[in-house]
């Protein structure tokens, strides 16, 4: 790897900064460290600890004796993933930027390579795939089925990429691009933060490369947030479905691509909330269904007639205009499906 990164103008030109938000993370921040730090392109590691109750924040400053590359700083008072990333952002230096979660890994030698995809200073580069691990193995993902294609007009290409987002911790972003574009995660949310940043992301990257291969280990964990049970952050992916339909409205882009834009809002403000409801709570909270019903019937009344939808099985089609249409009857049928699902 170092044979393709030998030019010393290539290092001088290109070179990462990785940003580590880290709450309540002792157990696995060694690890997470040294994936990164085995990779010769990383200028930097910037370490912003949320007010760990753990020691995280103590070993950060024990590991900085050890990695001179890794920076360590710490907030004020917890505030959330998201602030302490754009803490992150505003002390990092490096012309790349890449996000890992402080639990999460690089693959070997993956930013070096990743690195060297980056012919020409690409907004962003990349990868398709991650890793998923836990106790039991690991498993490769596709996120991304192809590579993305060229594209005729900057309309076309934001149609295309709504519907195909790059994953936040998938990627590597130009420096400039994020300046030149003013990106930044929502700092008042618990979760889903880092799905605005992607939707962001693919509404205004307009050169990339793509690198073959996972760039991050994703571990799957009991104890994350993501994984937290009745915990009204979940819908926080509705604040970011109003913020996103905002975004795409103030910029004139909407009726460009009407479809894909109510597409994506049905999914961030409908689809995921109802999973999340499903798997991740123990009784259904009536007032956000009918929360996810109106926001539905005041922002695309018409949903259920966009090209996209037309494509989803019938079953899936009936249930979702039942939501819409009786919205009470529906959370009686989520509530029997729940019972349902403890009997068996």
């Amino acid at each position: 790897m170092q044979e393709k990164l030998r030019s010393a103008d290539l290092l001088e030109a290109l070179d990462i900064s990785v940003v580590i938000p880290v709450y309540n993370a002792v157990k696995y921040l060694r690890e997470t460290v040294e994936s990164v730090v085995e990779n010769v392109c990383v200028k930097e590691i910037v370490a912003v600890d949320d007010c760990s109750e753990d020691g995280s924040f103590e070993l950060l400053c024990e590991l900085c004796n050890e990695f001179p590359t890794l920076k360590a700083y710490k907030t004020d008072r917890n505030r959330g993933a998201g602030y302490a990333r754009n803490t992150g952002l505003g002390k990092a230096s490096g012309k790349y930027i890449a996000f890992l979660d402080a639990d999460d890994l690089i693959c070997k030698g993956a930013l070096d390579k990743a690195l060297a995809s980056a012919k020409g200073c690409p907004d962003v580069v990349y990868s398709r795939t991650y890793v998923c691990f836990c106790k039991s193995g690991r498993r490769e993902n596709t996120y991304i089925p192809y590579p993305y294609p060229s594209f005729q007009s900057d309309a076309e290409r934001r149609r295309f990429l709504l519907q195909k987002q790059p994953a936040m911790w998938c990627c590597l972003y130009s420096r400039e691009f994020i300046d030149r574009c003013g990106l930044f995660f929502p700092d008042d949310l618990r979760m889903c933060e880092d799905n605005f940043w992607s939707f962001t992301v693919a509404l205004q990257m307009q050169t990339y490369a793509e690198y073959p291969a996972p760039i991050i280990m994703h571990r799957i964990t009991e104890n994350s947030l993501s994984q937290s049970r009745n915990d009204m952050s979940h819908f926080d992916t509705m604040s970011v479905a109003e913020r996103g339909w905002e975004y795409v409205r103030k910029r004139g882009w909407y009726w460009d691509m009407k479809d894909e834009t109510d597409l994506w809002y049905f999914y961030s403000c409908c689809v995921h909330s109802l999973g999340e409801i499903k798997h991740k709570f123990d009784t259904v909270p009536d007032k956000i269904v009918l929360e996810i019903r109106k926001r539905i019937k005041q922002r695309i009344p018409r949903i259920m007639k966009n090209k996209y939808m037309l494509q989803h099985e019938k079953g899936e089609r009936r249930e979702y205009g039942m939501l819409i249409r009786f919205p009470r009857l529906y959370c009686l049928l989520l509530k029997a499906r729940k019972k349902n699902a403890k009997v068996l």
